[in-house]
């Protein structure tokens, strides 16, 4: 009797221990699943959010600094010449947003700061 069952532990165990395996990589594979369906399901959030014409204003307005004609920008320095633009939410936007400066700013410091090479 032992040495049946002696057999069928060296028959069934590798068979168990795939099984056990593949099990959880089934397991590992539908938490990617639901992972990537989120991140599709936000991206086409936003991709609609996109669509909006009032969205593209506002995030015009807030990230690059544009102004509605008759209307207008005023952008406060800091004692550490850190540019603040004001929005209508909050007055004035803080320094972790996309960049301290305005595009405008940046693109004068693009071409007026030389290239590391070209001092």
């Amino acid at each position: 009797m032992s040495a049946l069952l002696a057999v069928m532990l060296v028959v069934l165990t590798p068979t168990l221990r795939s099984y056990l395996q593949q099990r959880s990589e089934i397991a590992e594979l539908k938490r990617e699943k639901v992972a990537g369906q989120q991140r599709v399901d936000a991206l086409t959030a936003e991709r609609k959010r996109w669509d909006d014409p009032a969205y593209v204003k506002q995030q015009a307005q807030e990230r690059l600094g544009y102004a509605m004609p008759g209307k207008s920008i005023t952008v406060y320095v800091d004692d550490a010449g850190a540019t603040h633009a004001t929005t209508p939410r909050n007055g004035v936007t803080d320094a972790t947003g996309l960049s301290s400066h305005p595009w405008y700013g940046q693109i004068w410091g693009s071409i007026s700061t030389p290239a590391e090479g070209e001092k």
